[in-house]
């Protein structure tokens, strides 16, 4: 939220030369919200430069979901699996998001 279109661009790049985009098997992507440079028309979209960064990679990419800084938004659990469909466009938890307590 805030900032530039450059900024994601670098961002991402950071990811791709840190070896994490090497590390994932696929991407979700916000809705980009009070960034200059992303509005409606501009160029490049999100996609874009998402598709840019990703470079060669075969990984399915979900766009424009309700994630991240601003409200609506859905809490993503980080270390989770997931089903990523991009083509059907869902996104399901493979298990458990927290764990139960174990008592004394």
């Amino acid at each position: 939220m805030g900032g530039h279109a450059s900024h994601v661009w670098s961002y991402l790049q950071v990811m791709r030369h840190s070896g994490i985009l090497d590390r994932i098997s696929g991407m979700v992507v916000g809705v980009p919200r009070e960034i200059a440079g992303l509005e409606p028309g501009a160029s490049p979209t999100l996609r874009e430069i998402a598709l840019d960064v990703l470079g060669d990679r075969d990984l399915p990419v979900l766009g424009n979901v309700d994630i991240g800084h601003a409200g609506p938004n859905l809490p993503m659990p980080v270390g989770v699996r997931v089903g990523l469909d991009a083509q059907r466009r869902t996104l399901a938890l493979l298990e458990p998001a927290v764990g139960r307590e174990v008592g004394p």
